[in-house]
């Protein structure tokens, strides 16, 4: 009888043993709407495809699997479709942009907190912080009757999609990222604006941009346009050799006080057909359509009727040419020179 009981004594501290190692390694149960946050609804919506293999591919899933709120930027398949990137697969992404620059576009996509935009007042570019540690910018205002949305000028595609941490913002093209703090310091770091950023420390204007409160938009030509445009920007031989005052009058015909991304262009035109007043007084007409993807135009005056336009991208690269901006204005690189 003793021995009995001794074995059922050791049998029940056994059973609560094994019970106990049971509740210790049982997963817990995840908090109520995991499963409704945003990567997993990027992850469940087809339309989102492209980007949920970006997501991956910076590794930056799970940070939007946080608690949050997070209001997420999220670009269209659409979007990526206007690069020719139409495939899901993680190795053709990783020749359309690098890892590094993935992790980058997506931080800049995360804002904290949940930013309704339809409860939004009409606003003029104005500043949100982002995940990056620098701003995107969002306009709302009325166009024929209808309440457009733009993020760095982008129209936004879909808005205020709701996950269980957050929103979803669905953009319709790509934004590029603001990477510095000025433009000088933006036009500086792009080996294609050589010339240009060099006439501009040598006419005095960098240094007057770079301090300047108030933003401005710049529309630098790209190298090959200043070489071919037969003025002072051809060559850093001419630029060193001209006057600080005839390169100003060139290099101020390049430059329109405000933030204008090229939708806020577009407007600018419509209102005064005529063209937008440049710093040096003079006016540069704004030609193209608003609805097809980088086809603004710029005409000088003394340009003969040839306009510049956006710089075609490389096939399979993310190399946007327009809207990149800066913390105190926006530039769109060129590809002609503007002629007063």
């Amino acid at each position: 009888m003793k021995i009995r009981s001794t074995l059922l004594y050791f049998a029940g501290i056994c059973l609560l043993a094994c019970g106990c190692n049971k509740d210790k390694n049982r997963k817990p149960e995840p908090e109520p709407g995991y499963t409704s946050r945003i990567p997993y609804v990027l992850q469940d919506n087809f339309t989102f495809e492209v980007l949920w293999t970006a997501l991956r591919y910076a590794d930056m899933q799970d940070s939007l699997l946080q608690q949050g709120p997070y209001t997420f930027l999220a670009p269209h398949n659409d979007a990526f479709a206007l690069f020719n990137l139409t495939s899901s697969h993680p190795s053709y992404f990783a020749n359309f942009m690098t890892y590094h620059k993935a992790r980058q576009l997506m931080q800049y996509s995360i804002l904290s907190g949940t930013l309704a935009i339809k409860a939004l007042p009409l606003q003029e570019n104005k500043a949100y912080l982002t995940h990056r540690g620098t701003n995107v910018y969002i306009s709302k205002y009325v166009e024929n009757g209808d309440t457009v949305v733009t993020v760095n000028g982008i129209r936004l595609k879909s808005l205020d999609n709701p996950a269980s941490n957050g929103l979803i913002q669905v953009l319709s093209e790509l934004p590029n990222i603001e990477n510095f703090p000025s433009l000088i310091t933006a036009a500086r770091s792009d080996t294609s604006l050589a010339l240009f950023s060099a006439a501009m420390k040598h006419s005095g204007l960098a240094d007057s941009l770079d301090g300047a409160k108030d933003a401005f938009t710049l529309l630098p030509p790209v190298n090959s346009a200043c070489m071919s445009s037969g003025t002072v920007l051809a060559s850093m031989e001419r630029i060193s050799q001209a006057t600080p005052e005839e390169l100003k009058t060139l290099l101020r015909y390049h430059i329109i006080k405000g933030r204008y991304f090229t939708s806020d262009l577009f407007r600018a035109a419509a209102a005064d057909p005529s063209g937008i007043t440049m710093q040096n007084g003079g006016k540069v007409t704004i030609g193209g359509s608003a609805g097809q993807f980088n086809s603004i135009q710029f005409t000088g005056t003394g340009n003969n009727g040839m306009a510049a336009g956006i710089p075609p991208f490389p096939y399979l690269r993310f190399d946007l040419s327009s809207n990149i901006p800066a913390g105190n204005g926006v530039m769109h690189k060129i590809n002609g020179v503007l002629i007063p």
